[in-house]
Protein backbone atom coordinates (compact mmCIF):
# COMPACT_ATOMS: atom_id res chain seq x y z
CA UNK A 1 0.00 0.00 0.00
CA UNK A 2 1.15 3.30 -0.74
CA UNK A 3 1.38 5.96 1.75
CA UNK A 4 -1.03 7.96 -0.21
CA UNK A 5 -4.39 7.93 1.56
CA UNK A 6 -6.28 8.83 -1.60
CA UNK A 7 -6.11 5.28 -3.05
CA UNK A 8 -7.59 3.35 -0.18
CA UNK A 9 -11.39 3.48 -0.10
CA UNK A 10 -11.41 3.08 3.68
CA UNK A 11 -8.76 5.64 3.82
CA UNK A 12 -10.82 7.86 1.63
CA UNK A 13 -13.80 7.38 3.91
CA UNK A 14 -11.61 7.84 6.87
CA UNK A 15 -10.09 10.80 5.20
CA UNK A 16 -13.56 12.18 4.61
CA UNK A 17 -14.42 11.46 8.20
CA UNK A 18 -11.18 13.09 9.24
CA UNK A 19 -11.95 16.00 6.99
CA UNK A 20 -15.43 16.23 8.29
CA UNK A 21 -14.02 15.79 11.73
CA UNK A 22 -11.44 18.38 10.99
CA UNK A 23 -13.85 20.68 9.24
CA UNK A 24 -16.68 19.74 11.54
CA UNK A 25 -14.25 19.97 14.38
CA UNK A 26 -13.20 23.27 13.05
CA UNK A 27 -16.77 24.37 12.98
CA UNK A 28 -17.28 22.83 16.35
CA UNK A 29 -14.08 24.42 17.54
CA UNK A 30 -15.19 27.74 16.11
CA UNK A 31 -18.52 27.45 17.83
CA UNK A 32 -16.74 26.16 20.90
CA UNK A 33 -14.29 29.05 20.66
CA UNK A 34 -17.15 31.46 20.11
CA UNK A 35 -19.00 29.82 22.98
CA UNK A 36 -15.84 29.93 25.01
CA UNK A 37 -15.25 33.49 24.01
CA UNK A 38 -18.85 34.17 24.95
CA UNK A 39 -18.17 32.21 28.09
CA UNK A 40 -14.94 34.08 28.43
CA UNK A 41 -16.83 37.26 27.78
CA UNK A 42 -19.37 36.31 30.37
CA UNK A 43 -16.66 35.01 32.63
CA UNK A 44 -14.70 38.15 31.74
CA UNK A 45 -17.74 40.18 32.66
CA UNK A 46 -18.13 38.13 35.80
CA UNK A 47 -14.41 38.57 36.51
CA UNK A 48 -14.72 42.30 35.89
CA UNK A 49 -17.78 42.43 38.15
CA UNK A 50 -15.91 40.46 40.78
CA UNK A 51 -12.89 42.76 40.41
CA UNK A 52 -15.15 45.82 40.67
CA UNK A 53 -16.77 44.35 43.76
CA UNK A 54 -13.34 43.60 45.20
CA UNK A 55 -12.21 47.14 44.46
CA UNK A 56 -15.38 48.53 46.01
CA UNK A 57 -14.91 46.24 49.00
CA UNK A 58 -11.30 47.31 49.35
CA UNK A 59 -12.27 50.99 49.00
CA UNK A 60 -15.01 50.54 51.61
CA UNK A 61 -12.62 48.73 53.95
CA UNK A 62 -10.12 51.57 53.51
CA UNK A 63 -12.89 54.08 54.14
CA UNK A 64 -13.96 52.15 57.25
CA UNK A 65 -10.35 52.08 58.42
CA UNK A 66 -10.02 55.81 57.74
CA UNK A 67 -13.30 56.52 59.55
CA UNK A 68 -12.16 54.42 62.52
CA UNK A 69 -8.93 56.40 62.65
CA UNK A 70 -10.92 59.63 62.50
CA UNK A 71 -13.22 58.37 65.27
CA UNK A 72 -10.19 57.42 67.37
CA UNK A 73 -8.65 60.87 66.82
CA UNK A 74 -11.97 62.55 67.58
CA UNK A 75 -12.29 60.45 70.74
CA UNK A 76 -8.79 61.47 71.81
CA UNK A 77 -9.58 65.12 71.11
CA UNK A 78 -12.88 64.79 72.99
CA UNK A 79 -11.07 63.28 75.98
CA UNK A 80 -8.51 66.08 75.86
CA UNK A 81 -11.32 68.62 75.65
CA UNK A 82 -13.09 66.99 78.60
CA UNK A 83 -9.84 66.99 80.56
CA UNK A 84 -9.31 70.68 79.75
CA UNK A 85 -12.94 71.39 80.63
CA UNK A 86 -12.55 69.66 84.00
CA UNK A 87 -9.32 71.57 84.65
CA UNK A 88 -11.00 74.86 83.70
CA UNK A 89 -14.04 74.08 85.86
CA UNK A 90 -11.72 73.24 88.77
CA UNK A 91 -9.82 76.49 88.20
CA UNK A 92 -13.11 78.40 87.97
CA UNK A 93 -14.33 76.91 91.25
CA UNK A 94 -10.98 77.80 92.86
CA UNK A 95 -11.32 81.36 91.56
CA UNK A 96 -14.90 81.58 92.83
CA UNK A 97 -13.76 80.29 96.21
CA UNK A 98 -10.93 82.85 96.27
CA UNK A 99 -13.38 85.61 95.28
CA UNK A 100 -15.79 84.51 98.01
CA UNK A 101 -12.96 84.50 100.55
CA UNK A 102 -11.84 87.97 99.47
CA UNK A 103 -15.39 89.27 99.63
CA UNK A 104 -15.74 87.75 103.09
CA UNK A 105 -12.44 89.36 104.12
CA UNK A 106 -13.59 92.73 102.72
CA UNK A 107 -16.94 92.44 104.46
CA UNK A 108 -15.21 91.54 107.71
CA UNK A 109 -12.74 94.39 107.25
CA UNK A 110 -15.55 96.81 106.45
CA UNK A 111 -17.54 95.67 109.47
CA UNK A 112 -14.46 96.08 111.69
CA UNK A 113 -13.91 99.55 110.23
CA UNK A 114 -17.57 100.42 110.84
CA UNK A 115 -17.35 99.13 114.41
CA UNK A 116 -14.18 101.20 114.95
CA UNK A 117 -15.88 104.29 113.52
CA UNK A 118 -18.96 103.63 115.64
CA UNK A 119 -16.72 103.44 118.70
CA UNK A 120 -15.04 106.69 117.62
CA UNK A 121 -18.41 108.38 117.16
CA UNK A 122 -19.57 107.12 120.55
CA UNK A 123 -16.32 108.42 122.08
CA UNK A 124 -16.84 111.77 120.34
CA UNK A 125 -20.42 111.95 121.68
CA UNK A 126 -19.17 111.13 125.20
CA UNK A 127 -16.39 113.74 124.90
CA UNK A 128 -18.88 116.30 123.56
CA UNK A 129 -21.17 115.67 126.52
CA UNK A 130 -18.20 115.97 128.90
CA UNK A 131 -17.16 119.19 127.17
CA UNK A 132 -20.68 120.56 127.60
CA UNK A 133 -20.54 119.67 131.27
CA UNK A 134 -17.11 121.32 131.61
CA UNK A 135 -18.29 124.39 129.70
CA UNK A 136 -21.34 124.60 131.94
CA UNK A 137 -19.16 124.26 135.04
CA UNK A 138 -16.80 126.93 133.67
CA UNK A 139 -19.72 129.25 132.98
CA UNK A 140 -21.02 128.74 136.52
CA UNK A 141 -17.50 129.27 137.90
CA UNK A 142 -16.92 132.43 135.87
CA UNK A 143 -20.36 133.80 136.71
CA UNK A 144 -19.69 133.18 140.40
CA UNK A 145 -16.26 134.77 140.20
CA UNK A 146 -17.53 137.81 138.31
CA UNK A 147 -20.26 138.31 140.91
CA UNK A 148 -17.63 138.04 143.68
CA UNK A 149 -15.43 140.55 141.87
CA UNK A 150 -18.42 142.79 141.34
CA UNK A 151 -18.99 142.74 145.10
CA UNK A 152 -15.50 144.25 145.42
CA UNK A 153 -16.02 146.66 142.49
CA UNK A 154 -13.47 144.92 140.36
CA UNK A 155 -14.43 144.66 136.75
CA UNK A 156 -12.00 142.73 134.58
CA UNK A 157 -11.66 144.06 131.03
CA UNK A 158 -11.83 140.58 129.52
CA UNK A 159 -14.08 137.85 130.78
CA UNK A 160 -11.95 134.79 130.62
CA UNK A 161 -10.62 132.47 133.28
CA UNK A 162 -7.06 133.80 133.32
CA UNK A 163 -8.06 137.48 133.67
CA UNK A 164 -10.57 136.61 136.37
CA UNK A 165 -7.95 134.52 138.21
CA UNK A 166 -5.43 137.40 137.99
CA UNK A 167 -7.98 139.84 139.30
CA UNK A 168 -8.82 137.55 142.22
CA UNK A 169 -5.11 137.12 143.01
CA UNK A 170 -4.61 140.88 142.99
CA UNK A 171 -7.68 141.39 145.15
CA UNK A 172 -6.62 138.66 147.56
CA UNK A 173 -3.12 140.03 147.91
CA UNK A 174 -4.58 143.55 148.60
CA UNK A 175 -6.97 142.37 151.24
CA UNK A 176 -4.63 139.89 152.82
CA UNK A 177 -1.93 142.58 153.39
CA UNK A 178 -4.32 145.25 154.52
Amino acid sequence: MSNNNDDDPHQIQSSKNDDSFIYGGLENQTSLVSRMSKGKDSSNIEDQDAMELQLKLKAQEEEIHSLREQIALASIKELQSLKEKCALERRLSELRLAIDERQHERITSSMNELNRRKADVEENVRLTENLKDVEEDRYIFMSSMISILADFDIWPCVYNASSISSSIKVNYSLYSHA
